[in-house]
């Protein structure tokens, strides 16, 4: 299971490469294109693109925010369970549990 679930998101990552490889050609390709003013289909396609990529490093940063917002959160939490090497426990306090 841990290993089909690899998988799919390598697919996945592979995938969105693809499709940010292929919206940053499309625009490569399009960029001198003749415009007919407004109403330009293809420059509406290339706005929508843009907008699209735009959006996908978006999420990427908020991601990106996250995930370092996750480590910074264990490791504060590993630190501060520990007091001069000792562990903040009753068992490192060497507390004596007694009926």
């Amino acid at each position: 299971m841990k290993n089909r679930k690899r998988i799919m998101a390598f697919m996945l990552c592979v995938g969105l490469v693809f499709v940010l490889a292929a919206s940053s050609g499309f625009i490569i390709h399009e960029e001198n294109h003749d415009c007919i003013g407004e109403g330009c289909e293809i420059c509406a396609r290339i706005a929508a693109t843009v907008h699209f990529m735009r959006s996908l490093a978006l999420i990427g940063v908020i991601l990106a925010a996250l995930f370092a917002a996750l480590l910074s959160v264990r490791k504060y939490r590993r630190s501060s369970d520990r007091f001069n090497g000792l562990t903040l426990t009753l068992v490192g306090w060497k507390v004596r549990l007694n009926n």
